[in-house]
């Protein structure tokens, strides 16, 4: 997989990707922004990326292929509530490149941006109680499931920790 920073470049397949109810459904209640909601996200992520080094949100596309097929992120939740400040990472990838392991793949350069890059100790990943692949993700990349349900972005959550090991330069 390729990692390219998000740039404003990136706002048409940000649309693309997010114009799939299937691809969003468990993020933020599957609510559709307008295009103009979209470029101030963006734009907000953008800001972020340049005051935060070593995190970020990326645009990944598959070796030798120009489409983007997903979105990775590593950041600080900056909405009020429970998990306000936490480092999460996250992942949405494009319909018709389900099943093939590029989130598992997506979640493990993440994970190695979280420990090599960002210096954390402990990484956050929190999913829609509902969304059984994306624990299952989780689950393979060394996630443990925390106990109940928390609220991030006003939606219910179970949230996923994996703590840094040694063998983690």
């Amino acid at each position: 997989m390729i990692y390219i920073p998000l740039k404003e470049s990136h706002l048409d397949d940000i649309l693309r990707i997010n114009s799939d109810p299937e691809v969003i459904q468990y993020i933020k209640k599957g609510t559709r922004l307008s295009k103009a909601q979209e470029l101030q996200a963006l734009l907000n992520r953008l800001a972020y990326m340049n005051n935060n080094p070593g995190f970020g949100f990326w645009a990944v596309r598959a070796i030798g292929k120009s489409e983007i097929i997903g979105f990775v992120n590593l950041n600080h939740i900056l909405e009020p509530g429970p998990e306000q400040g936490r480092a999460h990472l996250g992942y949405k990838i494009i319909r018709t490149h389900w099943g093939k392991g590029y989130g598992t793949e997506m979640c493990l350069a993440l994970i190695e941006q979280a420990f090599q890059r960002a210096h954390l100790g402990l990484v956050n990943a929190y999913t829609d109680p509902e969304n059984s692949a994306s624990m299952r993700i989780l689950e393979k990349c060394g996630f443990q499931q925390m106990d109940g349900i928390t609220f991030v972005y006003d939606c219910p959550s179970i949230r996923f920790t994996l703590k840094k090991k040694s063998d983690h330069r």
